[in-house]
């Protein structure tokens, strides 16, 4: 459950290009600003159901990175792990997670430009983010001689309390407390 917004990720040059229909892609302080629209147009995550029914959704990859963040080079549990060694000890199934909660447009200043010109400029941004209430459940799948159990909790809620996931991070956002667990033993597989 998430304690702090979620924000999602801000436009990449590749949706600017989308939207604008220009080659370059990067926003410069001499080209027009995208209007709010144009930004909230492309900035959501969608999913779709067994069904095919849409439904609002998060990258599973920010969640692993976040975990994964929290994990890696750490002696505080099992054993130390590596990048390699945790992606191959720790998977979340599935592509796209189904977000529960209120997903609203976020207007916020912004420093543009910076890393892709020399002169860095102040511009509003608008983006997607949960209100901190939000929810999600995924299933995942350990190798126990990699990583145990209780270790992966523990990796999971320090993941949630002092990294987050999702943009801004670093300003605290993205927070997320585990709240319920189930464990699934020896699954099926027909193959």
């Amino acid at each position: 459950m998430g304690i702090t917004p979620l924000y999602l990720g801000p436009m990449t040059e590749y949706a600017v290009d989308q939207v604008q229909g220009t080659r370059e892609g990067a926003i410069g302080p001499k080209q027009k600003p995208l209007t709010m629209e144009q930004q909230l147009a492309v900035g959501k995550y969608i999913g779709y159901d067994d069904q095919g029914n849409e439904f609002d959704g998060y990258p599973t990859k920010n969640i692993k990175s976040c975990i994964r963040d929290a994990a890696i080079g750490k002696e505080w549990w099992d054993k130390k792990i590596d990048k390699k060694r945790f992606n191959a000890a720790f998977e979340i199934l599935g592509d796209i997670l189904h977000m529960d909660g209120e997903c609203v447009p976020s207007k916020d200043w912004v420093m543009m430009g910076a890393g892709r010109s020399s002169k860095p400029f102040p511009a509003w941004t608008y983006r997607w983010k949960y209100k901190k209430d939000w929810k999600t459940t995924f299933i995942i799948r350990i190798l126990p001689t990699l990583i145990t159990e209780d270790s992966i909790f523990t990796i999971m809620n320090t993941a949630g309390e002092y990294i987050g996931t999702g943009a801004w991070r670093a300003d605290k956002h993205g927070r997320f407390k585990i709240i319920n667990t189930k464990k699934i033993s020896k699954p099926e597989f027909d193959l």
